[in-house]
């Protein structure tokens, strides 16, 4: 069964990654993890200084200009550039036992691949107040604002979880609603 395990930024779909008690048979794949390993490749970087060259720092693409570049209104750019090596990448590690980690199922075609996709569920304020250490708060409203609504994750959901509260509350509402998973 391919599994993905979808939610907007800073919902926990990390923590809910670590949680689940996935079999030892099956294989994950990150798709931030393949992305940012993307932007260290030759031909994405060639591409990516072209459309975005302030993100060029010494030959490398630093990532946090990038970002400053792209968020909210030219996200759309970057991932005409990224997203079609990004599924190449996913699609050529496909496995009948896999989670795939993205907040991008339909960008990256993985709804039609995918068996069960699980929404990790956080509020605009959840959100906000677990990433305000890593972002302003200017950086995480522009973010947020580049992704599907929340609304847009409920309808592709076979489960969804809620991760606006504890981290044990978190665990029961995956033991109530993946038990039957594998």
């Amino acid at each position: 069964m391919i599994i993905t395990l979808t939610g907007r930024m800073g919902s926990g779909k990390n923590t809910v990654l670590g949680l689940l008690k996935l079999p030892s048979d099956y294989k994950i794949i990150d798709a931030d993890v393949i992305g940012h390993e993307l932007l260290t490749r030759d031909y994405v970087r060639e591409q990516i200084s072209f459309s975005f060259p302030e993100a060029i720092e010494e030959g490398q693409i630093n990532r946090k200009k990038l970002a400053e570049l792209v968020f909210p209104n030219k996200v759309s750019m970057l991932n005409q550039i990224v997203h079609p090596y990004l599924i190449e990448e996913i699609h050529s590690h496909l496995h009948p036992k896999m989670l795939i980690n993205s907040a991008l199922p339909r960008e990256l075609k993985l709804i039609e691949l995918s068996d069960i996709i699980i929404f990790v569920d956080s509020s605009d304020s959840t959100i906000k107040k677990r990433l305000q250490d890593k972002f302003s708060s200017d950086d995480i409203d522009k973010r947020l604002k580049s992704q599907h609504s929340r609304e847009w994750y409920l309808d592709i959901a076979d489960i969804v979880l809620n991760n606006n509260s504890s981290l044990e509350d978190l665990e029961k509402e995956i033991e109530k609603k993946c038990i039957d998973l594998f």
